[in-house]
């Protein structure tokens, strides 16, 4: 039981690493720093999924107890099917900020997770369809805790290059213009909630002002963005 919960946290923290590395295409992604990350990533895994997991596996076992209790294909398959919404979500929100080649490769790890949960489950009955002898099923942990490295080996994030662009003015300066970097600030905030008597101050600014949506000099990935 605890292997299998562990080993979920594992494929869950390496899949984590291939999230983050996907959406900053300007981190120039080595091998080395690559292979050296997968432990530290894995450790994240098993500490905030694969414990979680498994202290449910063992409250449910309380309640309904199962002498062969053998999650590894479905807690796999959960992983890799969590990982491929989040690419798909990472794909939508952010083809602004990570175009080109870099967020193709974000729309293929959407299909990659996908396609490795399917194969998690269609593994885990062809093991149980054998007779869950224990070599089988290490052979299959094994194999679906390959499917992230291999992911992330043979497809490497392509490295983005910075947006080097001219400024070009809006409009013919009439009076003096205040600049004011809020960091964080959020759209939701900007927008929705400045229409609003909490913010009267950036409703008139946004009234009687004038805003355009711009490209960053420099596109880091940050929530100011």
């Amino acid at each position: 039981m605890w292997i299998d919960a562990l080993g979920a946290g594992v494929i869950a923290g390496l899949a984590a690493e291939t999230l983050v590395l996907r959406v900053n295409p300007e981190i120039t992604q080595t091998m080395r720093g690559v292979l050296i990350g997968m432990p530290l990533w894995a450790s994240w895994g098993v500490l905030l999924v694969g414990v979680p997991l498994l202290v449910g596996i063992a409250l449910l076992q309380q309640v309904r107890r199962r002498p062969d209790l053998w999650s590894a294909p479905e807690l796999s398959a959960m992983v890799f099917f969590v990982a491929a919404v989040l690419s798909a979500v990472n794909a939508k929100f952010h083809v602004r900020l990570v175009p080109g080649a870099a967020h193709r490769v974000i729309v293929q790890d959407a299909v990659a997770w996908t396609v490795a949960g399917l194969l998690a489950l269609a593994g885990g009955a062809l093991v149980r369809r054998l007779g869950s002898d224990r070599r089988y099923r290490v052979a299959f942990s094994l194999a679906v805790l390959a499917l992230p490295v291999v992911r992330m080996v043979s497809a490497p994030t392509p490295t983005r290059q910075h947006l080097e662009v001219e400024a070009v003015p809006l409009g013919v300066s009439q009076r003096p213009l205040l600049v004011v970097g809020l960091e964080g600030l959020d759209s939701k905030v900007l927008l929705a909630d400045a229409a609003s008597s909490s913010y009267p101050t950036l409703a008139r600014l946004r009234d009687e002002g004038a805003r355009v949506t711009i490209v960053p000099h420099r596109p880091y990935l940050r929530w100011a963005l």
